[in-house]
């Protein structure tokens, strides 16, 4: 075992020596601060090992969970080998010597009501699952041995090799991962974060193939230096004409397809075990547990199962210390083309590392002013003058060492038409705040704001906490600021602040100007692709008028910094009542035609905050698209002219959201309850007396042209969603549809229809929290007073209904995927069971998707790697409910549903003979689900909405679906699944949409060609750098792109591009893609779909073909009132 290093604070630990067959361990002996709301218990322990862990003791905990955080993430892949902690994070869920059985971990956890999932970050690798308390000592034995005696299984390497090859097509056409790996790639040349951390097939493959190539003729001395001339002109040439680099699209040579990959698998696995063994360390980790479990019986498993991982030795935090943005990459403008059309200018400044200044922060105190929306703000000039809709800034820790702090500004077509004038306006701020000083009630207004988040923090779901505890305890905070160090202000430190400011200037920063089209800007057509996504971009030097107007001193009046927050919270005391038990719903205390009041007093989180919640239903909301868009604006335009206000009650933890939806307006605010009622009103009298800006409606009309239209740039499996959904609702509307009316809507239209929606509705209000009954009623007055509305009739209110599959229904509807560029195709397949009100039915759907759950995933995610996107789930709508199977995939959609199928063949079976005590495991699991303790005021506030919104008002519909579970045998969901799901049901009732990729899959160049070729090169006489040709080869590059490379290759070489030679070197290209295909699976167009289906040719006439369910009445009368005012 390596050695531990001493820490500078030891005399704070108290041994604690080994008993019984418990090794022995450290204890932080002081009290960690944390806030008086939490009423949990902690204990901080090291183990003998170095690894550190945080044990909770949580009496009311229903879920236990555990997450442990390695100091290592894609920062630390081999050169050669990006993506290797990404794979090692896959890997480790494929069984331990002690539980061998691949799925053992992920199944043991589903079947006992938790959830599993990890993440790979730039310095972290972060692991983490939720169970029923009884079984977390179970959950954490499969877990320990991630981090001591993990197999890596061979026979999984292909398989999870096509996995995080998967995960990574998914993102190929995700704007946001596109720029992050650009402004990777385009950091300093030799700094980690250039890194491609999360790695691809031809990547983690690359240097196992290039060992795997037979070797080739020798050069001689004379053709080792025409070599190096020749790479040194292609390599000039490249950012015009594509290389054999690593591509998008995944390709594999025969011995790929073998379980461990073949040879290159072999050595990848090789590889990833040598690299694990090195780099992951107990001296790295840290553990979060949190359970039900005593203190001393938590200590006692975290000892007992985490001891033996190995201590290597290793620096426990390793760093980076320089910043990737050194002096050739400041001072630089990066012209960034979009997938989505959007507009936006980023500019990143390197920042010392915060992480050892979280006392004071000073990022966060920079960040605060940059990003302020209120007036004099750079945001609010920026949206004056017509530039910006958006702005957001912060702080970010890239990597343990470096940090950065960025400024995002989202973009109006005028904006970046004129980006120069806003970057001139960024820099003219930011020349502000270093000559600015700084009041006392800055940091105090922000110290106390920080205090009182920390004081009256509550409880989230266990998983994510003890995730962001594990991942906290890599921090520099110390042991007794575990809790606190990322959210409490301790000092004020104005040099740290200076010292920061005098480093945000225009030589220091990046600019990145991203967008769909640059045509408006005049940029020449010079563009580049980026090695991993082949984003286009182009870099320049910032000109120097850009460089000039940003030295000089703010002379722009409108900018100037904030004054003190009014919404500041002047009352922070809880009504507290005593209560035997708290009340499972809210009370109806108003009800007439026009509305109905529905109110619950806090009476178990016991924190100074509440929430308001209104729903303002009227039949014209979207009876059209046009009303549909009608509605939308109204809500965006609410919104837009209370930015400004409502930025400081947003900061001071009072916030709200106003949209237009389907029904009507929703209104909600959650918060400190102190200034709730004065947002309130100030709300309702901006909606009430709205009136429509040109310039604004302008800006949030082409906001809302790019959403519409973007639709088509979505994600199969999104778009796939969206069909099924349009086509199971009574009405709704296309993306498409909308846009038609968008722009033919004028200011005055708007004004008349806000006018003519509020002339009749009905008002849903719920409020909650710490506030009384008294002032619930005062709500619903200022909402008649200000809105002066009139009632509905009785049978105009909650209209919705759904659209119900025939029986004996098998549907499927085909339609491309709208982005031609996505290589992935879709399945969304759909079985009705019934009406979601059918409380016998209901808990048997319920039991069945979650026992189908683990299954599915294994099946066709796992085993058979159809696609990293694979969900099965239960879904519901009005008067309807269903198991609905999801898969993204390069695939084809019939080809998948086959699958689908079959797997339910595979289930049915499963479901046969699967044996009592596992059943009965699974339904205990779900009934754990069910009857789940609400973790904060929020989350019941959300659970009441969603009961009071959908129509039936059944809040009880958990605790009586536990209670219908517990009469459920294995007979009534096989007998259940095999009518309403299995293919062989004549009655069942199914739909299925298919999205097919536009794109079609290249011919690949594999190993095996690249190394004939190689022999073919060396006997037409053309010199070529062996090594590095073998390297780029690996990857297994398009056809078409080796052609083009090589025809530029040999053009540049005087006197051979023209030769005879060089002619057939081109020719003999294609016929080696056809003598070394690649083995990627067979083309699926061809497969049929079962005859039992019906296709749809026309899905308008279909959806008028099904039936309409019924609506959504409340299943129960609470007679909380003594009369109806009905």
């Amino acid at each position: 075992m390596g050695s531990i290093p001493i820490n500078p604070r030891e005399n704070d630990w108290k041994y604690v020596p080994s008993r019984n067959k418990t090794p022995a361990y450290s204890v932080f002996s002081l009290p960690i601060q944390q806030s008086q709301q939490d009423d949990r218990q902690y204990r901080l322990i090291r183990l003998a090992n170095g690894l550190r862990a945080l044990l909770i003791h949580d009496p009311t905990a229903d879920k236990a969970a555990a997450a442990l955080d390695v100091s290592v993430g894609h920062l630390n892949d081999p050169d050669d080998m990006p993506g290797l902690a990404h794979f090692c994070e896959h890997l480790l869920f494929m069984g331990t010597e002690e539980y061998p059985s691949e799925n053992e971990y992920s199944n043991f956890i589903a079947s006992n009501g938790g959830s599993t999932n990890a993440y790979t970050a730039p310095s972290n690798t972060n692991y983490y699952f939720s169970v029923s308390s009884s079984h977390l000592h179970g959950a954490l034995q499969r877990f320990a041995g991630f981090f001591h005696s993990p197999l890596f299984d061979p026979s999984c390497t292909a398989r999870e090799l096509n996995a995080v090859d998967s995960e990574h097509k998914k993102n190929l056409q995700s704007d946001g991962w596109r720029i992050f790996q650009l402004g990777k790639s385009l950091s300093k040349e030799g700094h980690k974060w250039r890194k491609f951390g999360s790695g691809n097939r031809e990547s983690l493959l690359a240097a196992g193939r290039a060992l795997s190539l037979p070797p080739a003729p020798a050069l001689n001395k004379d053709d080792e230096v025409q070599s190096k001339d020749f790479l040194t002109a292609t390599s000039a040439t490249s950012s015009r004409v594509p290389s054999p680099a690593p591509s998008a699209s995944s390709s594999s040579s025969l011995s790929d397809m073998e379980p461990d990959g073949g040879p290159a698998g072999r050595e990848t696995r090789r590889r990833l075990v040598e690299w694990w063994e090195s780099e992951y360390c107990a001296g790295r980790m840290k553990l979060a547990i949190l359970g039900r479990d005593s203190l001393d019986a938590l200590t006692d498993m975290a000892v007992e199962l985490f001891t033996p991982v190995q201590n290597r030795g290793k620096d426990p935090s390793p760093m980076i210390r320089d910043s990737p943005l050194g002096p050739d990459e400041m001072g630089t403008i990066v012209f960034v083309k979009t997938v989505m059309d959007f507009r936006s200018l980023e500019i990143c400044f390197p920042l010392e590392f915060q992480d050892p200044l979280y006392r004071s922060k000073p990022g966060s105190f920079i960040a605060h002013f940059i990003g302020h929306e209120g007036p004099g703000s750079l945001f609010s000039y920026l949206k004056r003058q017509g530039w910006a809709v958006g702005l957001s800034a912060g702080s970010t820790e890239l990597g343990r060492g470096f940090d950065i702090l960025r400024l995002n500004i989202t973009l109006t077509p005028e904006g970046f038409a004129s980006y120069r004038l806003v970057l001139n306006a960024a820099y003219k701020y930011l020349t502000l705040l270093r000559t600015a000083p700084f009041p006392a009630f800055y940091f105090t207004e922000q110290q106390k704001l920080s205090e009182m988040r920390f004081r009256f923090s509550e409880k989230r779901p266990a998983d994510s906490y003890v995730s962001s505890l594990a991942a906290a305890m890599q921090k520099s905070y110390a042991p007794e600021h575990l809790l606190a160090g990322s959210k409490l202000l301790w000092d004020w430190r104005e040099d740290e602040v200076r010292k920061a400011l005098q480093n945000l200037t225009v030589h220091t920063g990046r600019v990145m100007l991203m967008g769909k089209s640059h045509d408006e800007i005049g940029l020449s057509n010079n563009w580049l692709k980026e090695r991993w996504y082949k984003t286009e971009y182009q870099v320049q030097r910032l000109d120097s008028e850009v460089v000039e107007e940003a030295q000089i001193l703010n002379d722009v009046p409108d900018l100037h910094l904030p004054g003190p927050n009014e919404f500041f919270p002047d009352n922070l005391e809880v009504e507290k009542l005593d209560v035997s038990e708290p009340l499972k719903r809210p009370l109806l205390i108003q009800e007439s035609s026009l509305l109905a009041v529905w109110f619950k007093k806090d009476d178990q989180f016991w924190v100074p905050k509440a929430n308001v919640l209104v729903d303002i239903q009227s039949p014209l909301a979207s009876v059209t698209p046009r009303h549909a868009v009608l509605t939308r604006l109204i809500g965006e335009l609410v919104t837009d002219a209370l930015q400004e206000y409502s930025y400081d009650a947003d900061l001071a933890g009072l916030k709200y959201s106003f949209s237009g939806y389907s029904h009507g307006f929703q209104l909600s605010l959650s918060g400190y309850n102190s200034k709730l009622s004065v947002l309130l009103e100030k709300i309702l009298d901006t909606f009430r007396s709205l009136t429509v800006d040109p310039v604004r409606l302008s800006v949030i009309r082409e906001q809302l042209k790019l959403e519409y239209e973007n639709f088509k740039l979505d994600q199969p499996y999104n778009v796939g969603m969206f069909w099924m959904r349009y086509t199971l609702q009574e009405r709704a509307w296309t993306p498409e549809e909308k846009l038609t009316e968008l722009h033919l809507i004028e200011e005055n239209e708007i004004q008349n229809f806000l006018n003519e929606i509020l002339h009749r509705v009905f008002i849903k209000v719920l409020v909650h929290g710490n506030v009384l009954k008294s002032d619930a009623l005062q709500v619903a007055r200022k909402i008649e007073n200000i809105l002066q509305p009139r009632p509905l009739t009785p049978t105009e209110i909650g209209l919705e209904r759904s659209l119900i599959l025939n029986t004996g229904s098998n549907h499927v509807w085909s339609t491309a995927v709208p982005n031609e560029s996505d290589v992935n195709s879709s399945l969304v397949y759909y079985c009705h069971v019934g009406d979601i009100k059918d409380e016998s039915l209901r808990p048997l759907l319920s039991l069945l998707a979650h026992i189908i759950r683990e299954p599915c995933f294994n099946q066709l995610r796992t085993k058979e790697q159809l696609g990293y996107i694979v969900s099965s789930s239960q879904v519901q709508s009005t008067g309807s409910m269903g198991l609905r199977i999801v898969v993204q995939s390069e695939r084809d959609p019939s080809y998948l549903e086959g699958r689908v199928e079959a797997f339910f063949d595979d289930f049915r079976d499963i479901l046969a003979e699967m044996p009592d005590e596992v059943f009965r495991g699974l339904k205990d699991g779900l009934i754990t689900k069910k009857l789940e303790k609400l973790k904060n005021l929020n989350e019941e506030a959300n659970r009441f909405w969603t009961h009071l919104t959908s129509g039936y008002n059944d809040f009880f519909r958990a605790a009586n679906d536990a209670k219908a579970l517990q009469d459920i045998s294995k007979a009534n969901i096989l007998d259940h699944f095999m009518k309403f799901v299995h293919p062989s049901s004549t009655s069942r009732r199914k739909f299925s949409i298919h999205c097919r990729a536009q794109k079609a899959q290249s011919v690949k160049f594999t190993s095996l060609a690249a190394g004939e070729y190689l022999k073919r090169l060396k006997a037409a006489g053309f010199p070529v750098d062996e090594q590095l040709y073998l390297q780029l080869s690996a990857a297994e590059p398009p056809l078409d792109a080796v052609k083009t490379f090589w025809l530029n290759a040999f053009s540049e070489q005087p006197g051979f591009g023209s030769s005879s030679t060089a002619q057939e070197l081109l020719r003999s290209l294609d016929d080696l893609a056809q003598e070394f295909p690649s083995s990627d699976p067979v083309s699926d167009t061809a497969v049929e779909l079962h005859p039992r289906n019906t296709l749809i040719s026309d899905l308008v006439s279909f959806k008028r073909s099904l039936h309409i369910s019924t609506a959504a009445t409340p299943v129960a009368d609470f007679h909380d009132l003594s009369v109806s005012k009905f």
